[in-house]
């Protein structure tokens, strides 16, 4: 049961070739299925240039970063590429702790 002040939305823009996920509120344990079955649809839809845009992202747990990488190994293993944009600050800290901006490169 998901708690009442954790929420995800994540809307579609396109931008070019690019598909961006526009992502809001928290990716953490109980909304990450949210954006994991919105990235499957795409690479079944073969859209597999995504930007994930995290300006309006305000929480990021362990769950939702492994979440993450996991679609990030998806697109890749259908041939495309995926990056993100516009981390907050808070956002940001935590994909650079655990090294994730290695392996995912962020726009601003």
């Amino acid at each position: 049961m998901r708690p009442p002040e954790s929420r995800l939305s994540v809307n579609l823009a396109r931008e070019g070739a690019d598909t961006v996920l526009v992502l809001s509120g928290d990716l953490d344990l109980y909304t990450t299925a949210v954006f994991r079955e919105r990235v499957v649809d795409l690479v079944y839809d073969n859209r597999l240039r995504l930007v994930v845009d995290m300006a309006g992202l305000e929480f990021v747990d362990s769950t939702g970063l492994g979440a993450l990488v996991g679609q990030l190994n998806r697109v890749r293993q259908g041939g495309g590429d995926m990056v993100l944009r516009h981390p907050t600050e808070a956002v940001r800290r935590s994909i650079q702790i655990v090294g994730l901006d290695r392996a995912l490169p962020i726009r601003d």
